[in-house]
This record gives structure tokens, C-alpha cells and sequence, in this order.
């Protein structure tokens, strides 16, 4: 009797150590392509100092090109460059409580970095940093390297600072706009001190007129497809923010008189699939305006003409807005 119970037990451990190893396999989820997936969200910070390392997880948008236009992924309206963000409006990971549970896993079967890129280390000489630890979308960095390199070329200063953007430390708010990597607030930084872009202590001349940094910034932010959205700060350090929305949308936001994307895409919303603006710059005629998400399908279909120049934005809340123009033959 004593060695049956010792073989019992030792069949007991045994399937108790089985059990804690299936334990320990990672969640995986099945892509359409019948791939496992990992779909672990890390819970701690990643390595600021390896500037390649994501530093948050979202549902990546992507489009596909038919004869009958594009297909965007339905749950993707969480991902771009208009997302209205603000103390009424979350910033959405995910949108599980808006499409069908059955739709949702084929959506959003790809979850990837939200791309940002970190400044530090590439960014040219021609401006500041008021930390090391700052962060852009990848499709804005360009643009803002263009943008201080024009001002430079044009005024010879070189002391705007980068004082927030994305600055990844675990407790960004979910309702600024600066967690979508879209938003920067800047300011001048001379000799240890701070001073408001505004200043008029610190004005500059360009083509024989003198004018304040700020007024600079108002004048040629657009082209780079910025918009100016005001000033914040105690007295001392006030800041210029600008949002980054990309060349059509900065031309129609200036043409509208808005400088909150809520504002905007709810104007687009509201039935205005007809608005068109015009980039003088290079001669472009862009067509803008908002389809709604299909929250039935995985898919949604969005009609273009065959040819078309185009860029999307999901609005955060329930849709897209597509702007395109037709190149010349």
C-alpha cells in the first residue's frame, strides 16, 4: 500500500507541474492569415535610451487601393493626425465597446507601435530641447525639421526650445492633445533664461521688417502643415503650442478660423463632404471631407476618384476625414 500511494503522488505532481507550465504560455491571438500573435501589452516603461523602442501600443492604420477607391480598417478611426483630444474627449486605445465583438479582432489583428521618434539624438542643430526624453510622430518630424530650418534661414536664431511634447513617464493624460505625438510647446531659451515667443525683447527682422518670433511662426506654420492652437504657461514661461495636422487640414483650419481639431472635424461632420481648399504654394486643389466608420463591417469603404492623391485621419470619435486632389496628367 505505501508504494501505491507514493506512485499516486508522484502522479499528482506530476500533473500539477503540467498544469503550471500551460500556465505560463503567453496569451496569442490568430491574425486572418492564421499566425499567432502575441498580444501582451507591456505593463512597464521601455528603455528611453534606445530611441527605436515603442513606447505605446494603438491600433495602426492602414488603406488599401481598389478601383472603387479605399478600404480602411473600420476600427482604425483611433489612429492620425486629426484625433480631437481634449478635457471632454479621451484619447481611445481601443473601441471594444463601439464595433461588434466579432469584428473587432480581425480590425485590429496588427497592434503596433503608435512610430513615435525620439528627438534626442536626431534632431538638426537648429533648435533646443528642454529634455531628453521627448517624443514625435514619425510623420511629423520631417515637417518639423523643415519648419525650423526655414525659421533659422530666416531670422538666424537658433534658441527655440522644444519644452513638451510627447514625454513618455506612464501618466500622460489621456485628454491633452500632446498624447498623440502631434502637439509641441515651444519657447525661446537665451543666455539661461526663458522668454515667450511673443517677447518683444526678442523680435526679429526678416525682409526688413521686424517682427516677434510668434508672429513668424503664424506666418509660415501652415505650409509645414502645423497650426498655431494659442499660448500656456505661468507669466514667466509661456508656451506656443502648435498641433501637427498636415498640409491640407492646416490650410483649412487657417481658412475656417479653427485651431481645435474638434471643432474642425465636427464642422467636416456636419455634412460638409464638398469643402475644398487651395495650396497656392504648389498649386493644389485638396478636397476634404468626413465618412463615417462602419461600425457593421471590418472594413470601411471609402469612394475616391482612380488617380487620386490622398491622405486619412480617423477623428477619435467615429469616423474619418480623407482629403485628396487630382495630380495633373
Amino acid at each position: 500500500m505505501g508504494k501505491k500511494k507514493v506512485l499516486i503522488l508522484l502522479l499528482l505532481s506530476a500533473l500539477l507541474l503540467l498544469g503550471s507550465c500551460s500556465d505560463d504560455k503567453t496569451p496569442t491571438h490568430t491574425t486572418a492569415n492564421g499566425s499567432d500573435t502575441d498580444m501582451t501589452t507591456p505593463q512597464t516603461p521601455p528603455d528611453l535610451g534606445n530611441e527605436d523602442t515603442p513606447v505605446n501600443l494603438i491600433y495602426e492604420m492602414s488603406t488599401n487601393l481598389s478601383e472603387d477607391g479605399i478600404t480602411v480598417p473600420s476600427a482604425s478611426f483611433v489612429s492620425g493626425t486629426l484625433l480631437a483630444v481634449n478635457d471632454e474627449q479621451i484619447f481611445r486605445y481601443h473601441v471594444a465597446s463601439l464595433l461588434p465583438a466579432s469584428d473587432i479582432s480581425s480590425s485590429v489583428s496588427d497592434v503596433k507601435s503608435q512610430n513615435l521618434v525620439r528627438l534626442y539624438g536626431k534632431k538638426s542643430q537648429n533648435y533646443l530641447l528642454a529634455s531628453s526624453q521627448i517624443f514625435l510622430k514619425a510623420d511629423a518630424f520631417q515637417p518639423w525639421e523643415d519648419l525650423m530650418a526655414a525659421f533659422v534661414s530666416d531670422t538666424g536664431k537658433k534658441s527655440v526650445q522644444v519644452v513638451s511634447a510627447y514625454v513618455y513617464n506612464g501618466k500622460e493624460s489621456l485628454y491633452s492633445p500632446f498624447v498623440t505625438g502631434y502637439s509641441l510647446a515651444i519657447n525661446l531659451y537665451e543666455n539661461g533664461a526663458n522668454y515667450s515667443l511673443a517677447s518683444s525683447e526678442k523680435t526679429v527682422t526678416v525682409n526688413g521688417k521686424t517682427i516677434t518670433c510668434l508672429d513668424w511662426f503664424q506666418d509660415n506654420c501652415v505650409q509645414y502643415g502645423f497650426v498655431y492652437t494659442g499660448l500656456e504657461g505661468d507669466q514667466a514661461k509661456t508656451l506656443a503650442t502648435f498641433r501637427y495636422v498636415g498640409v491640407p487640414h492646416a490650410l483649412a483650419m487657417q481658412k475656417l478660423d479653427y485651431v481645435d481639431t474638434q471643432e474642425y472635424t465636427d464642422f467636416l461632420r456636419n455634412g460638409s463632404q464638398n469643402h475644398t481648399v487651395t495650396d497656392f504654394e504648389n498649386d493644389i486643389t485638396w478636397n476634404i471631407g468626413f465618412y463615417p466608420a462602419d461600425k457593421k463591417e471590418v472594413l470601411t469603404k471609402i469612394a475616391l476618384p482612380k488617380g487620386a492623391v490622398y491622405t486619412v485621419s480617423g477623428n477619435n470619435v467615429d469616423g474619418f476625414i480623407v482629403a485628396y486632389y487630382m495630380p495633373e496628367s
